[in-house]
């Protein structure tokens, strides 16, 4: 799952800075993936201008919550237009002026015009790329109180055009980034959920039997379960990694591939090791929790031994 979840995921943050930054053409129902693939037809100007377009209004996007962390008590907002002249954010609090702020995420190439716009600005902080700072900080260092490194240009333009890509790629379909926060849980969650089953199971199909032994019955079953969770665990963990550092050999589809193919083979060794030792598991949980090993066994089996014993009583005492 994690392994397809990186291979289909788009980062939410494209799909809002679409909606953003070419608001019109999206009000008109035309998606991210439909206007890229316009892009691509265009030829490669077309797509390098649309993803510097793009490229501006995630930065803004990113740099907002680093903003409200730099200037305490301010609440920062983008500007209500993509093309709001001055200023791209504006930082708000009750007990000081209002801040504006330019986000230029451009190459180097661009110092000159941010240069201009500091002049034009001499009240606006600057949050602006590596490439930008390092120039200013070069030629005119005396500006650097009023300009913030926000990270490498470069480094968002291909972080801009990958996920442009993939989503082409993808034909549109995008997995959301939330998922990422329940995928590392999702094997405790079946585990949990089967815990809960066989708990119920156990109470409906023991009704007549004490609790003690209910209970011992409880235990001996989410031992064995857990066991052979984490045999399963431990192998895919293992397939995957094997696969992956195989995969790697072929950079890109092949990391993906080849996580999936070890962990799936992780999975049928998982599968075969739990068959084989699911006796022995099943004879040490009861030694743990204690009790009569027959009895334990007849409890945990009650449904078809008695299925058995009528079957028998039905072939030797046949009704008269």
């Amino acid at each position: 799952l994690t392994a397809l979840f990186q291979a289909r995921n788009v980062p939410d943050v494209l799909n809002e800075a679409f909606g953003l930054s070419f608001s019109t053409v999206a009000e008109q129902g035309i998606t991210l993936h439909d206007q890229y693939g316009e892009m691509l037809e265009r030829g490669s100007r077309s797509v390098t201008g649309f993803v510097s377009n793009l490229k501006g209004k995630v930065a803004e996007m990113k740099v907002e919550s680093g903003l409200e962390e730099r200037f305490a008590g301010y609440d920062f907002d983008l500007a209500p237009s993509a093309t709001q002249p001055g200023w791209d954010l504006i930082g708000k609090s009750p007990d000081g002026p209002d801040i504006l702020v330019q986000v230029k995420a451009g190459a180097e190439s661009y110092t000159g015009d941010v240069l201009e716009e500091m002049g034009k600005y001499p009240n606006y902080p600057f949050l602006v790329s590596s490439e930008i700072y390092d120039r200013i900080a070069e030629s005119q260092p005396e500006l650097l109180e009023r300009v913030f490194d926000i990270g490498p240009a470069k480094e968002l333009t291909e972080e801009v055009r990958d996920g442009l890509e993939k989503l082409a790629g993808n034909i549109g379909l995008d997995v959301p980034d939330s998922l990422s926060g329940v995928l590392p849980f999702t094997g405790e969650v079946v585990l949990g959920i089967r815990l809960i089953w066989d708990m119920v199971r156990t109470e409906r199909e023991l009704r007549g039997v004490g609790l003690t032994d209910r209970s011992r019955l409880h235990g001996v079953r989410a031992l064995a379960l857990m066991s052979r969770f984490g045999i399963n665990q431990v192998c895919i963990w293992a397939g995957g990694a094997g696969g992956t550092a195989a995969g790697s050999m072929m950079p890109g589809a092949g990391n993906v591939v080849g996580g999936l193919a070890g962990s799936a083979a992780g999975l049928g060794g998982a599968f075969l090791l739990n068959r084989m030792l699911q006796p022995r598991i099943e004879e040490v949980a009861i030694k743990l929790v204690g009790g009569d090993a027959d009895d334990m066994f007849y409890l945990m089996n009650k449904s078809e031994i008695d299925q058995l014993g009528q079957s028998f009583a039905a072939t030797l005492l046949p009704d008269s």
